[in-house]
């Protein structure tokens, strides 16, 4: 076989392996959502429509009061005003509305280098969402989701 002939074939076989390494990189996961807590309110960052499926949340709670995020669908044509609203104060702990549904934690784990627990839920159904913190003595709701577009698959 010619020596050319075989450099040739390295360099398009290097080539291609790049492309495909490349390509399969593009996958990447959205990015995570940061919610914090500092005991008079919560901040939300990231991403707030998002297609269908699994959604990491980065949770820092600067308090003692060990608060638990959840993350609840909103339906029957409710926005996340009126969740809002059914509240008489932000933080004042009130029985959930008939008109939401929680939604299933896949996963919840500490990450020490991000400094907060991270919790994985499965988001599947297209619509508004509301990412609440509830301790015992306090709900606050936080930030609306949407999720846009149905389920691949």
């Amino acid at each position: 076989m010619n020596l050319h002939k075989l450099s040739h074939q390295m360099v398009w076989g290097i080539l291609l392996t790049l492309l495909l390494v490349g390509c399969s990189a593009n996958k990447s996961q959205p990015e995570m959502i940061e919610v914090t807590f500092n005991g008079n309110g919560c901040a939300v960052s990231g991403l707030t429509d998002l297609p269908p499926g699994d959604h990491s949340f980065l949770f820092k709670d600067m308090t003692e009061e060990e608060m638990v995020l959840y993350v609840y669908r909103i339906v029957d044509g409710h926005t996340f005003q009126d969740m809002v609203d059914a509240q008489s104060e932000p933080g004042d702990l009130t029985p959930y509305p008939d008109w939401v549904r929680q939604q299933p934690l896949v996963d919840q784990t500490w990450d020490e280098a991000l400094g907060g627990e991270v919790h994985t839920f499965g988001l599947e159904k297209e619509g508004t969402y509301a990412i609440l913190l509830l301790s015992r003595k306090n709900l606050w709701t936080c930030a609306p989701l949407q999720i846009i577009g149905e389920p691949s698959g």
